[in-house]
């Protein structure tokens, strides 16, 4: 199709013709996006856009605005394959958000996930969630917090973890995931005791009975790259991509001795699907090393594979941090398939932060006071374990 083509030509990064076919099409990919009614129209106007993004990360700046909101109308769209494809292209929006615009797209952000986390009247007042089932809000939220995530400015990732830490405690494993994920994506942009503080908080991630949330703790352990990151890497920026792109002559690029040049690197990228790029590094199955715990099952394996953890990926924070990392852990025991998980590390935590010796000592020693259930017996093997930790 003639999307196709373009989609062809922005890839290969023609000088001056590439530039030129984003500024006088773009108009016309958001309006096919938008309003056609056939799902091959408009999932090649997606898949258009999402080249864009890759090709002209700063020249699509004046634009990102009504590409967002484009992208976010499309993903309640009555098509499967156009509500995917505008789920895997919407958090790149944010991936690519400009120092001057990211106040406003995080605003816009954390008022979504509050209203779909309140729910009732306030889902009622915005028109794209409001006739859509309990699922399909869930899945929007996901996507929200997904998108909150790809936020790749420095100075607002210490608010986005803070604004997502709280739904790590969710009894719903798909929102526990979306915000896990998010957070993990922005541990590299804080400064080290935040980031440390950080990976404590979730390090009780990696027993999650939910199969999916510990494969995303895994990957981050083994410094898998995301699907933004691998798309970026496989498909860099045009050279000459700038926020104000120039505005192109055609009969100037096209008279009859101009020469058009293209480089073997750029022929060879236009073979690659950005779809699979963002699912390339997604393995199903658990690494020999972190498998067979059994999970819920509070073991002495699954309490040395957390020591090990701790000395891999934090370490002894400052006074001031510790307070932190208790509350949260408290916090995330309000979610009963976690508080096994979250002892076991509390005991750890304990053992190198020894001014905390006593307020853990007495969070273990009250939950053992308590009578002995079917429900809480992993906790209370936890604490046992944890105790014996600590001695």
């Amino acid at each position: 199709s003639a999307l196709d083509i373009l989609n062809l030509l922005i890839r290969i990064k023609l000088p001056n013709i590439s530039p030129a076919i984003y500024l006088q099409y773009i108009d016309y990919i958001l309006d096919c996006a938008y309003n056609t009614p056939t799902t091959i129209v408009k999932t090649g106007a997606l898949e258009l856009l999402e080249t864009i993004l890759l090709i002209f990360p700063l020249g699509i700046t004046p634009k990102l605005s009504e590409a967002r909101d484009v992208v976010r109308s499309l993903l309640v769209d009555q098509d499967l394959q156009v509500r995917k494809t505008a789920g895997r292209i919407y958090p790149m929006i944010f991936r690519v958000v400009s120092v001057s615009n990211v106040e406003d797209f995080f605003a816009g952000l954390r008022m979504e996930v509050d209203t779909l986390k309140k729910g009732g009247l306030e889902v009622v007042g915005d028109p794209l969630v409001s006739k859509l089932s309990k699922e399909e809000q869930e899945s929007v939220f996901c996507q929200t917090i997904e998108a909150m995530g790809a936020i790749s400015q420095k100075s607002y990732a210490y608010t986005i973890v803070h604004e997502l830490l709280h739904l790590v405690k969710s009894n719903n494993g798909d929102i526990r995931l979306a915000a896990a994920s998010a957070i993990l994506s922005q541990v590299s942009l804080l400064d080290p005791i935040q980031a440390q503080t950080i990976l404590w908080i979730l390090l009780p991630l990696y027993g999650d009975p939910n199969i999916k949330v510990r494969l995303a703790y895994i990957r981050y352990l083994k410094q898998n790259s995301n699907g933004m990151d691998l798309s970026n890497k496989a498909i860099p920026p045009h050279p000459d991509d700038v926020s104000i792109l120039p505005v192109v002559n055609w009969e100037d690029v096209l008279l009859d001795n101009a020469t058009i040049t293209c480089n073997s690197k750029n022929l060879a990228d236009i073979l690659y699907s950005v779809e699979e790029l963002i699912s390339s590094n997604a393995f199903d199955e658990l690494p020999p090393e972190d498998d067979g715990f059994y999970l819920p099952t509070i073991s002495a394996k699954l309490m040395a594979r957390f020591k090990q953890l701790v000395k891999l990926t934090t370490g002894e924070l400052p006074a001031d941090n510790t307070s932190q990392v208790i509350y949260f852990m408290q916090e995330f025991q309000k979610n009963l398939q976690k508080q096994g998980n979250v002892i076991l590390v509390l005991s750890e935590f304990c053992c190198i932060h020894e001014s905390t010796l006593n307020e853990i000592i007495d969070i273990l020693v009250t939950h053992l006071g308590c009578e002995i259930t079917s429900e809480n017996t992993p906790l209370i093997e936890a604490c046992m374990l944890g105790l014996r930790n600590i001695s």
